[in-house]
């Protein structure tokens, strides 16, 4: 798996992309002391799930 880290800005955007076409987009939305709103938009055949739970899953 691949790995990018980086700094952002509230408004920033953050295109995922295949070879072929852009897949997703996360804007980040609203930072907050200890927390960080992430606004993802993607067609609805992609599949998105928190890490958290889809940790729960696994147990």
């Amino acid at each position: 798996m691949a790995r990018l880290v980086i700094t952002q800005k509230i408004g920033d955007k953050i295109y995922i992309s295949n070879d072929k076409e852009d897949i997703a987009l996360i804007t980040i939305g609203k930072v907050d002391r200890n927390q960080v709103r992430l606004v993802f938009e993607a067609d609805r055949k992609v599949h998105i799930t928190r890490g958290n739970a889809k940790e729960k899953k696994k147990i």
